[in-house]
């Protein structure tokens, strides 16, 4: 009686816990009322996880791989449209300041779109923003600088600024 109590117990939480139940034979020995032990088999609860659903696919905050050949274009006012990617480009020489800035301006009300925009420097050392108005900054390098950008919802018209 106790076994088969111990067996419902074990089969509750189980099911409570979201596994699936499956029975499992096992052969052993078995003592008897009287007190002999006879050859038998029971079946005992086999817990098998439920599958869990695959997560929805995540993107990486900056991009990983290198950004697509796209033409250098110079700094200024651009529109996008949603999803499109622009390189824009500049040439920054020796000056006092020790920091290179690309300065967004959104012409929209501030909180209506979102513009990734990650800026490269001539020695490789990148540095990513994501925002309405993302702002990116390195260490000066004479050199050129690509800046990678890209609409991901929203407004349209941003004005872009180095210094």
């Amino acid at each position: 009686m106790r076994q088969l109590i111990l067996f419902v117990v074990l089969a509750l939480a189980t099911t409570a816990y979201g596994a699936a139940i499956s029975r499992e034979p096992v052969v052993g020995v078995c003592t008897t009322e009287s007190g002999e032990k006879v050859k038998c088999t029971r079946f005992r609860p086999r817990v098998t996880p439920d599958p869990l659903p695959s997560p929805d696919p995540t993107r990486s905050p900056s991009p990983t791989a290198t950004p697509k050949p796209l033409p250098c274009e110079t700094l200024g006012t651009k529109t996008y449209q949603v999803g499109e990617e622009k390189m824009l480009c500049f040439d920054v020489v020796a000056a006092e300041s020790p920091l290179v800035e690309v300065s967004v301006q959104n012409h929209g009300n501030l909180s209506c779109g979102e513009l990734e925009a990650e800026l490269r420097g001539p020695t490789g050392l990148r540095n990513y923003s994501l925002g309405p108005q993302p702002n990116t900054v390195l260490p000066r390098t004479p050199g050129r600088y690509y800046l990678w950008t890209r609409l991901t919802w929203g407004c349209n018209l941003f004005t872009f600024r180095a210094r």
